[in-house]
């Protein structure tokens, strides 16, 4: 058997799979040159910002080194740095059920922070003075806005991902940045070769950070995740559109103001609201508990409750939110649950993952099923 030579990989192939998933377009979703595109202006611009930034606390902390009643530079630079990365850390623990269910909202706010901070950072030089608070104000925002970029990417990568390539995928998101780093820090740096003063600073970063934001949101509109939350759920049941078309009608800059989920208290852990389930009747094999009083909406439910389960859950509050009616609600659930159970898997929507809430204050009732 002759085995013929294996064909050589052109450079330039070789030079795409640096950047790109292997295998691309096919390997992953339409829109991911559309994302990646407008992603790498955002990145390139931060990088510029960056650079910027720095040099205005490097030049604000030589300050201090003159002034001897205040702390050393380093010493300010190490406790900025401390209660930066403490307010990062408090931020994960109160929001990190969040960074799945709001990932363009906080990926969009994540970009807003990080603009806030760079220039708080570059005022720094105008009050140096006040370098450890203003400095401490910035760098606490900062990595709060880093760590909700970089959590809120990662459930971004999934959605682009079509051969379980999400580890491809993530490592050339990191290779796009780290070529977007340099242009933007080689750009900043021929910036500051031509001496600007600190107010030229200040005043080259606001397009910078105009474009940074802009092309964080348009990446945003390239991102169609297939699981549902209340907002799609909502959007969805008003029209039945595709994953793509819901996706594109989801408010993620302003609040989405729901009309079917509003005045809604998910698993309360109030004693007082619990008292509302002493008189409570489920039906047969009904896994959660919906009780309207004084024109506020609750729902509990059980630790075995189902995506099923909860789906039906939050039909019945839907139908409710429509005629006000909780047995008639029920009737509607009853009727149409099948055939929109089918719709939804149709149109590729997840039906194994869902981002309706993140309670865990699960209950567990024993009382008499109708």
């Amino acid at each position: 058997m002759k085995i013929k030579k294996l064909a050589k990989i052109p450079i330039t192939t070789r030079l795409v799979n640096i950047f790109l998933p292997l295998n691309y377009p096919q390997s992953v979703s339409g829109n991911y040159h559309k994302f990646a595109g407008w992603l790498f202006v955002n990145n390139t611009c931060g990088a510029f910002l960056s650079v910027l930034s720095t040099s205005s606390l490097l030049s604000a902390l030589g300050m201090i080194g003159h002034e001897k009643n205040l702390l050393s530079g380093p010493l300010n630079w190490i406790i900025r740095d401390g209660l930066g990365q403490f307010g990062g850390v408090a931020f994960v623990g109160f929001y990190a059920k969040k960074f799945d269910i709001h990932m363009k909202k906080l990926r969009f706010y994540s970009v807003v922070g990080m603009q806030l901070a760079t220039f708080l950072e570059l005022l720094t030089p105008f009050f140096p003075w006040m370098f450890l608070i203003v400095g401490s104000a910035a760098n606490i925002v900062k990595n709060i806005s880093m760590l909700a970029s970089s959590a809120t990417r990662a459930a971004i990568n999934i959605t682009f991902c079509k051969e379980g390539n999400l580890g491809d995928v993530t490592a050339k998101s990191g290779s796009q940045n780290t070529l977007a780093g340099l242009i933007g820090t080689g750009a900043a740096i021929s910036y500051l070769f031509t001496n600007p003063s600190f107010i030229n600073l200040v005043y080259m970063s606001l397009p910078f950070s105009f474009v940074a934001m802009y092309t964080n949101y348009k990446s945003n509109l390239y991102v169609n995740s297939n699981i549902l939350c209340l907002q799609k759920l909502e959007l969805w049941l008003k029209s039945q559109l595709s994953v793509e078309e819901i996706n594109n009608e989801e408010k993620f800059i302003l609040p989405f103001q729901s009309k079917c989920f509003s005045n809604l208290t998910i698993n309360s852990k109030n004693p007082l609201h619990l008292l509302y389930l002493s008189d409570y009747k489920p039906l047969e094999n009904q896994k959660y508990f919906f009780i309207v009083e004084l024109g506020h909406k609750f729902l509990w439910f059980e630790k075995n409750a189902t995506f099923k389960d909860e789906l039906t859950a939050f039909l019945n509050i839907y139908y409710y939110s429509l005629n006000h009616s909780i047995e008639k609600s029920r009737e509607l659930v009853k009727e149409n649950f099948d055939s929109i159970y089918c719709k939804l898997m149709q149109q590729n929507w997840d039906m194994n993952i869902h981002h309706f809430h993140k309670t865990e204050n699960f209950i567990e009732i024993e009382s008499e099923r109708q």
